[in-house]
């Protein structure tokens, strides 16, 4: 397993990541893009987001390294299984990357279910479900939820063509993503992070991920 810091562990898992040499002296290590299903049920309120996540190709190679029991060239989900379970459960402390607002206030989310991993080309393709303890209403709440690991350990982008849908939705709903306004502070500590060598801890409560989050809100009339 990397030697870094726990929160940085949620997706590097017990791979024995060996970096490049050009990755090895810059935060972030690892690039997730990431699409989002925000799910409604049949009363009109939001019940969970779902995370498609496709990894990077340097992760997603030595992830999956050994993987292919079989020997046939290909991975199916019963391989990859085992990967798909430790990514999740390494994710639970870290509120599986996960933020949901209600009204501004943070809420608490469910074990996550219908989790399943796959390889599309030569890129990691993770895909999970995570209820929401109490259903929202966004008619009446602001909901709003952001992805990202908060060491920054591993950089969570947003798809540019479809990255976020939503699901069984009534009439009049929309989502729509903000993107952190890009300040001259935002820019230092970008270049601050990317200055740092691999095994350099990011102190926690710094939650540097967030800085560079987007938001995404889904709004009802």
């Amino acid at each position: 397993m990397l030697n870094c810091c726990t929160a940085s562990r949620a997706l590097v898992l017990a791979t024995g990541l060996m970096l490049t040499p050009q990755l090895a002296a810059a935060h972030p290590h690892v690039w997730i893009t990431a699409r989002s299903d925000v799910v409604f049920n049949e009363a009109g309120l939001i019940v969970a987001v779902v995370n498609d996540w496709t990894l990077d190709e340097a992760y997603s190679a030595v992830a999956s390294d050994g993987l292919d029991v079989n020997h046939d060239g290909t991975y199916d989900t019963s391989e990859l299984e085992p990967l798909t379970k430790e990514n999740i459960d390494s994710l639970k402390d870290f509120e599986y990357f996960t933020y949901v607002y209600q009204n501004a206030q943070k809420v608490s989310l469910a074990t996550p279910d219908d989790a399943s991993q796959s390889m599309m080309g030569r890129n990691l393709r993770l895909r999970f479900r995570v209820p929401l303890s109490t259903p929202i209403d966004p008619k009446t709440q602001a909901f709003t939820y952001r992805v990202y690991d908060p060491s920054f350990y591993i950089a969570v982008e947003f798809d540019q063509s479809q990255p976020v849908h939503v699901v069984a939705a009534p009439s009049g709903c929309e989502s729509k993503i903000e993107p952190p306004k890009q300040t001259e502070e935002l820019s230092s500590t970008k270049d601050m992070l990317a200055s740092k060598p691999m095994d350099w801890q990011a102190p926690v409560e710094e939650n540097f991920g967030a800085l560079f989050a987007d938001v995404v809100a889904v709004h009802c009339k």
